[in-house]
C-alpha cells in the first residue's frame, strides 16, 4: 500500500503520542526520536510490502497457463505467494 509522507508523519504523531499514555510504557529516547524511529519503521515495512507483491504478482504471471487477474483462483494464488512471501520477513499473516 502507498501512504504518502504526510500520511505517515500524521500517523507517527498520532502513535509518538499514545505511547506515553500505555501503562508500563517509559519512553527512553525524547517523543520526536521515537516519532522518527516509527516514520523509519513504516517506510521499511511498506517498501517490504510493495516488494512482496510485485513478487507474488511476478509469480502468477510466470505460471504456465494463463490466469486472469481477479479472478477467483488468480486471488487465491496471489494470497498463498504473498504470505509466502511475507513469512521470509518474518510475518506470518495466517489466521490463528
Amino acid at each position: 500500500m502507498k501512504l504518502s509522507r504526510d500520511k505517515i508523519n500524521e500517523i507517527s504523531h498520532k502513535l509518538a503520542a499514545r505511547l506515553p499514555r500505555i501503562l508500563g510504557v517509559r519512553m527512553k529516547k525524547t517523543w520526536n526520536d521515537v516519532r522518527l524511529e516509527i516514520v523509519d519503521t513504516m517506510r521499511d515495512l511498506l517498501s517490504r510490502e510493495e516488494t512482496v507483491d510485485k513478487l507474488a504478482f511476478q509469480k502468477i504471471v510466470s505460471q504456465k497457463r494463463d490466469i486472469p487477474e481477479g479472478s477467483e483462483e488468480w486471488q487465491l494464488l496471489y494470497r498463498r505467494y504473498y504470505d509466502e512471501e511475507m513469512k521470509r520477513y518474518g510475518i506470518d499473516l495466517s489466521v490463528a
